[in-house]
């Protein structure tokens, strides 16, 4: 296995460059350079202080171009499964012009440079990159003599920088499992997982509704979205600053992200809690209670309701009881149903006011769990 991160200064035993056509072109050499003196890209490395670079600093293109080559390595043990290479890249544009890398392979020396594909398939990076990014190649035909080669040509950009050059197994990136659901109050919940040890980071959906294709759906649409380094998650208003409902449930949705792989999305479910504190006073309030729509039978969402009624078609009546909203407050009706003309949690065996609960059936509420003192 091979990993290059350049913060020794200088560029690692073993490596060598070949310069195409030098009689014509000249030779020029691939450099390390320090971040902090660098301009291109951003005076930053991919890590550490250290990266190395190719630049033409001249005015004008001179089209040279210059490979770098691996040392030999053996990709035939028993422990190497998949090859794969991970290295940091960039070539910033100089005007509307940027200069093109191309990665190769071979499996012994004496054999001719077989191209590699790149991100998307493409066989070489021809396009502006103006910050880092972090690319995988899967590796082909291995063998006890592999070599990789990355090849510069000059077209008078900014330049090609590499850093963080790694040739590994392909993660094996594991779903992530055996959901925890620890915490859970009315309003937050912390949820943890378990995932396989090369990942590093999780992408994470919060919904209210189950979802089929987390792809379809658009981010702005779910409770949470967002990428997290760790396997555990609080939700809530410290944490990430949202606030679950009481009594609702949640579906979350987790993917590992490893280097060179991502897992498939798993999931679990949860629902906070109902709890209540005492004293409960509940005066059935439009506004503050329940959420008010006109014309409609009204519930309070942290309440529970139900019935033995049945309607002709078979189908609980679930609506009942309800809050009398289908009255006007302040009035000689609604005064027959409250002392004081507001609304009221209304029992009764239909829809509308005044129909009595058929003999032998039960229509119910009931209030959220409470949270009783220590005596």
């Amino acid at each position: 296995m091979q990993k290059v991160d350049f913060e020794g200064g200088e560029i690692p035993e073993g490596w060598t460059q070949e310069y195409v056509d030098s009689d014509i072109y000249g030779e020029h050499p691939w450099v390390i350079e320090k971040a902090e003196e660098a301009q291109y890209p951003d005076a930053v490395a991919a890590n550490g202080s250290y990266f190395l670079a190719l630049r033409n600093n001249s005015t004008a293109t001179i089209g040279y171009t210059t490979r770098l080559i691996s040392p030999v390595m053996d990709l035939n043990q028993t422990d190497v499964f998949q090859p794969i290479l991970v290295f940091s890249h960039a070539q910033q544009q100089r005007t509307g012009d940027f200069d093109q890398l191309k990665v190769f392979y071979r499996s012994k020396a004496s054999d001719q440079w077989v191209r590699l594909d790149g991100r998307n398939g493409n066989p070489e990076f021809n396009h502006k990159i103006a910050k880092w990014q972090r690319d995988t190649i899967q590796l082909t035909s291995q063998s006890d003599t592999y070599q990789i080669m990355f090849e510069v040509t000059d077209r008078f950009g900014r330049g090609v920088v590499l850093d963080n050059i790694e040739v590994r197994p392909m993660p094996t990136c594991e779903d992530p499992y055996g959901y925890i659901v620890s915490g859970l109050t009315t309003t937050s919940a912390t949820v943890s997982w378990n995932a396989s040890f090369d990942t590093d980071s999780f992408e994470v959906a919060l919904s209210k509704t189950a979802i089929e294709s987390i792809e379809e759906v658009d981010p702005a649409d779910l409770v949470y979205y967002g990428f997290l380094k760790d396997d555990q998650f609080a939700f809530s208003s410290e944490a990430v600053g949202i606030t679950l409902s009481r009594n609702q449930n949640y579906y979350l949705y987790v993917r590992s992200y490893c280097q060179g792989a991502t897992s498939e999305w798993t999931g679990t479910s949860f629902r906070t809690k109902n709890f209540a504190d005492l004293p409960l006073v509940q005066n059935f309030t439009a506004g503050e209670d329940f959420e008010y729509k006109s014309g409609a039978l009204n519930h309070i969402s942290y309440w529970s309701f139900g019935t033995s009624i049945k309607r002709e078609d078979g189908v609980t009546m679930e609506y009942m009881p309800f809050v009398n909203t289908n009255t006007q407050p302040g009035t000689a009706t609604a005064g027959y149903y409250a002392f004081d003309q507001s609304f009221c949690l209304a029992f009764t065996g239909a829809r509308s006011l005044g129909t009595s609960i058929p003999a032998g059936q039960f229509v119910y509420a009931a209030t959220p769990e409470l949270n009783v003192p220590s005596l």
